[in-house]
C-alpha cells in the first residue's frame, strides 16, 4: 500500500506540475501590458483595428505551447505484485483530459483593449496608439493631458466638393493658375491667426481656473499645466506647406482636439481663401503626442512578437508624462506653492525675531 508521506509527494508534484503549464502563455501575458502604437489603414474604422489587434494577440497566445500537461495522480494495481498480492495498489501521475485544450477550450478568451488616439474617422489613416490591460485604465488621463498631433493633409486645387474629399460629388469647378506656393504660405500663416483668433488668452482666462496673471499661472504653464477646464474647441498650433505641385500640395498641421473632418473643412477654408477650390485627397496622423510612424506597427506585424516588442518599447515614452487628471496635477501644484510661501514666510519672522 502506497504511504501517506508518498501521497503528499506525488500530489507537490502534480501541484508543480500544473502550474508550469500555463508559464510560456502565462509569461507572454504579462508582457502585454502597457501601450503600444499601430498604422490605421484607410477604409478601416478604429474600432475595427483595435479588434482585429485583440483576436491576432488572443490567437498568438493560444496557439503558444503551454509546456507540461497538467496531470493527477490515479490509484490503480500494481501489476508487478499481483501474483503475491491480489489487492496491492500504486500510485501513478496520468496526464489530465481535463487541462487538454480541445477539452477546455482557448485558454485566454478576453483581452482589455482601449484606443488612445483619437480625430480618425473611415477615410484617414496614421498612427494610432492603443492600450492594453493596466494601460486602458489611464486612457481618459491621457487625453484630457491634451497632447499635440501632427497629420500631414494632401489637396488638390481646382474643384470642390460636398463632403470636402475627393469621393464626394463636385458642387464648383475653379482656375488655380494664380497660385504660387509664397501664396499658399501666406494664407496659411492668416488662416492660423484667423483659428487662433478666438483669443486664447481670454478663453483661458475664463476657464482655467487661476487668475491668468497670477504666480499660479505661471507655475501651472511651466508645467504644461495652465489649460481651460472641460471640452476646448479645436485648435490649430501650426500649419506649413511640405511640398506644392499644382495642382497637388501637402501641408503639414499640428492640432489639439482635431478630427479629421474638421481638417478637411481646413483644406476647402484654403481653397476660398486662394480664390479657388481645394479638396482633401488624403489625411494621415504622423504623430500622436509621444507615438511617432516610427513606433508603428504595420498590418502584418499585427502578431504577437511584435506587439509585445512595442509594448516595450512605447512604454517608456509614456513615463515621461504624468497621466493623472489635470485638476489633480494643478491642486498639487499649487498646493506645493502654497507651501513654499508658508515657509517662506515663517523663516522671514525667524530672521525679524
Amino acid at each position: 500500500m502506497i504511504g501517506v508521506r508518498t501521497l503528499v509527494q506525488l500530489q507537490n508534484m502534480s501541484i508543480v506540475r500544473k502550474s508550469t503549464t500555463k508559464i510560456v502563455q502565462h509569461a507572454a501575458f504579462e508582457r502585454l501590458n502597457g501601450y503600444f502604437a499601430v498604422y490605421k489603414p484607410q477604409d478601416v474604422l478604429p474600432r475595427q483595428v483595435a479588434t482585429r489587434v485583440k483576436h491576432a494577440l488572443l490567437r498568438d497566445l493560444n496557439a503558444l505551447p503551454e509546456g507540461y500537461q497538467e496531470s493527477v495522480v490515479s490509484i490503480v494495481p500494481d501489476e508487478a505484485r499481483l501474483e503475491h498480492n491480489p489487492s496491492a495498489l500504486t500510485a501513478v501521475s496520468v496526464p489530465s483530459i481535463r487541462s487538454h485544450r480541445l477539452v477546455r477550450g482557448p485558454r485566454y478568451k478576453h483581452l482589455k483593449i482601449g484606443i488612445i488616439t483619437e480625430g480618425h474617422d473611415l477615410k484617414s489613416s496614421g498612427v494610432m496608439a492603443l492600450a492594453l490591460r493596466d494601460g486602458v485604465k489611464k486612457v481618459e488621463f491621457y487625453q484630457e493631458a491634451r497632447l499635440p498631433s501632427i497629420y500631414t493633409v494632401h489637396g488638390r486645387l481646382g474643384f470642390a466638393t460636398f463632403s470636402h474629399d475627393i469621393e464626394g460629388k463636385i458642387v464648383e469647378k475653379s482656375t488655380y493658375d494664380h497660385i504660387t506656393k509664397p501664396r499658399l504660405e501666406k494664407v496659411l500663416s492668416g488662416l492660423l491667426r484667423i483659428e487662433c483668433i478666438v483669443d486664447l488668452f481670454s478663453f483661458l482666462h475664463r476657464h482655467s481656473g487661476v487668475n491668468i496673471r497670477s504666480q499660479e499661472a505661471y507655475e501651472l504653464a511651466a508645467r504644461g499645466l495652465l489649460q481651460p477646464s472641460g471640452d476646448i474647441p479645436t485648435l490649430l498650433l501650426d500649419m506649413r506647406c511640405s511640398r506644392f505641385e499644382p495642382p497637388d500640395f501637402e501641408i503639414e498641421i499640428q492640432c489639439l482636439r482635431e478630427s479629421a473632418q474638421y481638417l478637411r473643412r481646413v483644406v476647402n477654408n484654403i481653397g476660398l481663401f486662394l480664390k479657388s477650390n481645394a479638396v482633401c485627397i488624403k489625411v494621415r496622423k504622423i504623430q500622436d503626442g509621444p507615438f511617432k510612424l516610427e513606433h508603428s506597427l504595420i498590418r502584418k506585424d499585427w502578431r504577437l512578437d511584435p506587439i509585445i516588442e512595442a509594448v516595450r518599447t512605447c512604454n517608456p515614452l509614456m513615463k515621461t508624462f504624468n497621466l493623472l487628471p489635470l485638476e489633480l496635477q494643478k491642486d498639487a501644484v499649487l498646493s506645493q506653492n502654497l507651501v513654499d510661501s508658508n515657509l517662506f514666510r515663517e523663516i522671514e519672522d525667524i530672521e525679524e525675531v
